[in-house]
């Protein structure tokens, strides 16, 4: 089963590292605060491979997480674990977008001048 929330991270903890009969493994846990009119803290888990994904991400920023939610009895307890498989920087991606409709309406406003300037005495075809 797959989720998906928005949220703002709060806390990036240590990579935890280990063994087990499948080999090695890396795990991350990070904290986000979910943007809703009561917000929740949630501790998300993110393994292996998928750690590259944390790159860039900063305390503070808007995240856009998928996960999934798996639960298992251990001494008739059971314990969940909330596991992030992709993660989507949306303060980053505002940045970009900002920082890219700034050159595209410089560059328009270069043109116009540029048009506005051109002397009709000219004799070249446009």
């Amino acid at each position: 089963m797959s989720f998906e929330t928005k949220g703002k991270i709060v806390k990036i903890l240590e990579t935890q590292t280990g063994s087990s009969k499948n080999g090695e493994w890396k795990k991350q846990d990070f904290v986000v605060e979910t943007a809703e009119a009561y917000p929740k803290k949630i501790c998300f888990s993110i393994w292996n491979d998928k750690l590259s994904q944390l790159d860039g991400v900063e305390v503070g920023d808007e995240v856009r997480i998928m996960f999934s939610v798996a639960s298992r009895e251990y001494n008739n307890k059971w314990y969940s674990d909330i596991t992030a498989y992709q993660i989507d920087n949306n303060s980053k991606k505002d940045y970009e977008t900002s920082k890219s409709e700034s050159v595209n309406f410089q560059e328009e406003k270069l043109n116009l001048d540029i048009l506005a300037s051109s002397n009709d005495s000219d004799d070249l075809p446009f």
